[in-house]
C-alpha cells in the first residue's frame, strides 16, 4: 500500500508543486486549503485510515497551522506532521515542535531536501520507485 500524504496549504500553486513532487516519488496525495478542512477530512473515517502523513502550512486562513496541529495531536497523534512555512522564525519552529510536529521545513528548500525530509518523516515503502510515473495517482 502506498503512503498517502495530506497536503494542507491555501496556496494552490504551491500545493500543485508539492503534489507533483510527491506523486513522482511514489506517494499518493490528497489536499485541502485550510486546517478546518483537514480536521473534517480526517474525522471522516475513510480518509483517517488512509492518511499516513500530513504536510501542514503555518499561515492559512480559517485555522492556522499551529492551531490545526494542536487539534490534530488530540485525535490523530499517530499521523506524523511535517510543518512548513515561507518564513522560519525560531519561535514558530519551536512552537511547532513543542506541539508535536515531527519536523519543520521552509517552503524554499530545494526539492531534494524536501523529498529527503518527507522520506525521513513519512517513511518510504520498498515498493515505491522514485521516478516511476506509473505509480502516481490522485484519489
Amino acid at each position: 500500500m502506498k503512503r498517502r500524504i495530506l497536503i494542507v496549504d491555501d496556496d494552490s500553486d504551491f500545493t500543485n508543486i508539492l503534489r507533483e513532487r510527491l506523486e513522482y516519488s511514489g506517494y499518493e496525495t490528497v489536499s485541502v486549503s485550510n486546517g478546518l478542512a483537514a480536521i473534517r477530512l480526517l474525522n471522516n473515517g475513510q480518509h483517517n485510515a488512509s492518511v499516513t502523513g500530513i504536510l501542514l502550512d503555518v499561515q492559512m486562513p480559517v485555522m492556522n497551522g499551529l492551531q490545526t496541529l494542536g487539534h490534530l495531536q488530540e485525535r490523530f497523534s499517530h499521523i506524523p506532521v511535517l510543518m512548513m512555512s515561507a518564513v522560519s522564525q525560531p519561535v514558530i519552529v519551536e512552537e511547532s515542535l513543542r506541539l508535536g510536529a515531527a519536523a519543520f521545513l521552509r517552503k524554499s528548500e530545494p526539492s531534494s531536501k524536501f523529498l529527503a525530509r518527507c522520506k525521513q518523516v513519512f517513511g518510504y515503502d520498498e515498493g515505491q520507485i522514485a521516478g516511476d510515473e506509473t505509480s502516481s495517482s490522485n484519489p
